[in-house]
């Protein structure tokens, strides 16, 4: 029609021209943010030399040194091109220890450069303006249970395995809310409050005592009676009852699955609470920050690091107002007795004495701290946030001070003493935070070790000189127990603080001998492999590294010895022992390998040409009950393959390692996987 031919023109008239360069560049907003606030996709002030949040989380912030908001596009690529080669020129790959293996091709570089190193273990690289220090190495230490499945011992047509982040993220679509129908809300009764609060008290909160125990059972029993508000008093007895629900015994419990009447009580619980979480993220007060906490705690219980993480660092982020940081730990506080803020609203079910406690003002303080700081750096050192990484050099550097215990004084009548499970916790608390700082120091000294490989010295006999005085320090350790939380050598079924200190004692072990064992698996991985002496009498010093070597497989069996009570308990740390264990169960399976391959060439009547092998650890034997303790690993991923993501693929590498060993005649028959 006429009238369409003519408006045509007057529609292609109206269109507003494209800008030059559309075609040839993607519009993109100028990066100003640092990087923290880039990761988290929030609004930074750039503020300088820190902005707003970094300064108030303690992070190091990064900031472009240009301001790159006048650019175009084209400008920006270009720069984000030239970053990328500088980098490259700064850091060139050192080929005997962090090359890439496929640019190698002398055969024994490639048993040199078998296992991966911390950055390739990890994943993707970051800016050369980072403050992480990728370029230690990662074998003078037990690294991630990714790191350990990519060693070539367990090469996998299926490609490397997912990071815990990316494994667990897939699972992040499903909510809590989701799970929940009107049937499944449980009221909060006096009765059942008393058991939550029993179960609470006994399992849970001995191993981070938080709280106060006289105080927090008056709170829960008067908030059950009068029933529940929206003030953070209810959050924190609502999570409370939602984490006595979950609560269990070592062995002997009930079995606390996803379908039973105890975990749907504790999904109740734990949704009133989350309801009642907000206030908490902007209160200063201490109340709101053990909520934040016992969040995380509850989380992770329920196998749900990354958003565990997230609670926990908020909860670390909460403490960096407490008064014993900002005020230097006066002894003088103007709130001695944690008095909750004047903006925490109030009804008539929350009372002024209900932020009042029997503790000192700074015992509660240090305590969520305390628990806040180790359970971030626990659950990032297993997630490594982009972000948020930690340097193998700097893991961890725990806090000068020690918590305060409490002060009760038995002969005031008017406050109750401590409880025996107050006494128990706090015993159990100081036990676990005096090996962890033991720990934190061998780490760092065992790190100052990694130069010498640079300089042709064997870095393991210069370590093994230091691994008497790391024993005597752990037994140091141990002799000084209390009665209370005393371990011995028999797997601890009935008493939760026992099986978790002796289950951090064997982390020590594992760590002191771990490159011994490490350079008994991978030829060269510690350094130059110094050429056999003549001498047979020389050869002293190579028996005593392989009692080293073979002291770290006993060390990975005793694990999962003392483990395997456990691996049916759901509690705060039972992912990270899914982990330890599988690592664990998959060096004893590469050991045996290479035990193997050594053992037949010389039956054979070779001299090792084939396979290096390094001549320091011959006669190096399993330690007996290695098979039962891989099985028992097995079985352990197979327990809780439909809650936690990422056992699937840990799974299907020790099914077929074992088969492999099954095959290779290291099993015997009545301990094949097939029967089962």
């Amino acid at each position: 029609m006429p009238t369409t031919s003519t408006q045509e023109p007057a529609v292609a008239s109206r269109k507003r021209p494209a800008p030059r360069g559309t075609a040839a560049y993607p519009r993109k907003r100028a990066i100003k943010a640092c990087q923290v606030c880039r990761a988290r996709r929030t609004k930074c002030d750039n503020l300088k030399p820190s902005c707003s949040f970094c300064l108030k989380v303690g992070a190091k912030c990064i900031q472009s040194a240009t301001d790159l908001s006048s650019f175009d596009p084209a400008s920006l690529r270009i720069l984000e091109r030239l970053d990328e080669l500088e980098q490259i020129l700064r850091n060139p790959p050192n080929i005997q220890f962090h090359g890439s293996r496929d640019s190698v091709t002398d055969p024994e570089l490639h048993a040199t450069l078998a296992p991966l190193t911390a950055s390739q273990a990890i994943g993707e690289s970051i800016d050369s303006g980072s403050e992480f220090d990728e370029n230690v190495s990662s074998r003078l230490l037990p690294g991630l249970v990714e790191e350990v499945i990519k060693w070539p011992d367990f090469s996998s047509a299926f490609g490397p395995p997912p990071t815990m982040m990316a494994a667990f993220q897939s699972r992040q679509s499903e909510t809590f809310m989701d799970r929940f129908s009107p049937q499944q809300v449980y009221e909060l009764e006096p009765q059942s409050a008393k058991v939550f609060l029993d179960k609470f008290f006994t399992h849970t909160h001995v191993k981070n005592p938080v709280l106060d125990e006289v105080h927090t059972r008056q709170l829960v029993s008067r908030l059950a009676l009068h029933g529940i508000d929206w003030s953070p008093q209810s959050c924190l007895a609502l999570l409370v009852c939602a984490l006595g629900s979950l609560a269990a015994p070592v062995t002997g419990g009930d079995d606390i699955s996803p379908s039973s009447p105890s975990y749907l009580a504790a999904q109740s619980f734990f949704q009133a609470a989350q309801k009642r979480l907000g206030i908490c993220l902007t209160n200063n007060d201490i109340i709101s920050t053990q909520c934040l906490f016992l969040s995380g705690v509850y989380m992770i219980t329920v196998f749900k690091p990354i958003e565990a993480w997230r609670l926990f660092l908020q909860a670390l982020s909460n403490c960096q107002t407490l008064d014993f940081l900002v005020k230097g730990g006066a002894k003088n506080l103007p709130n001695p007795l944690n008095v909750a803020s004047p903006e925490t609203p109030r009804t008539n079910l929350t009372s002024s004495s209900d932020g009042l406690t029997r503790y000192e003002g700074q015992t509660l303080e240090h305590a969520i701290y305390w628990s806040a700081w180790k359970s971030e750096m626990e659950m990032r050192f297993e997630l490594q946030p982009q972000d948020f990484k930690l340097p193998w050099a700097e893991k961890p550097s725990y806090p000068a001070f020690l918590p305060s215990p409490p002060n009760i004084s038995d002969h005031d009548p008017s406050i109750d003493a401590l409880t025996l499970s107050e006494q128990r916790g706090w015993f159990f608390y100081l036990s676990e935070i005096s090996l962890r700082r033991l720990s934190s120091r061998i780490r760092s000294e065992i790190l100052t070790f990694d130069s010498y490989s640079g300089q042709g010295i064997g870095t393991l006999d210069v370590l093994s000189r230091s691994v008497g005085e790391y024993e005597l320090q752990a037994k140091a350790w141990y002799d000084a127990l209390p009665e209370a939380v005393r371990f011995d050598d028999t797997p601890m079924v009935d008493d939760v603080c026992k099986f978790v200190l002796r289950g951090h004692y064997n982390n020590i072990l594992e760590m002191i001998y771990w490159p011994f064992v490490d350079a008994a698996i991978h030829y060269g991985s510690q350094g130059r492999v110094p050429a056999r002496p003549a001498n047979s009498s020389l050869e002293v010093s190579g028996e005593y590294l392989r009692d080293l070597a073979y002291k770290g497989l006993l060390a990975h069996v005793e694990r999962t010895r003392n483990d395997g009570c456990g691996y049916r308990h759901r509690h705060h740390g039972t992912l990270p022992m899914i982990r330890s264990s599988t690592r664990s169960a998959l060096v004893l399976l590469a050991a045996a390998f290479s035990l193997f391959e050594r053992n037949s060439e010389l039956d054979d009547g070779e001299s090792g040409s084939g396979t290096q092998f390094d001549w320091r650890f011959s006669g190096l034997r399993m330690p007996p009950g290695w098979q039962d303790a891989v099985y028992s690993v097995v079985e352990l991923n197979r327990y809780w393959l439909d809650e936690v993501a990422d056992t699937r693929w840990r799974l299907e590498t020790l099914e077929r390692e074992y088969r492999k060993a099954q095959d290779m005649g290291l099993i015997g028959e009545d301990q094949r996987l097939d029967r089962y």
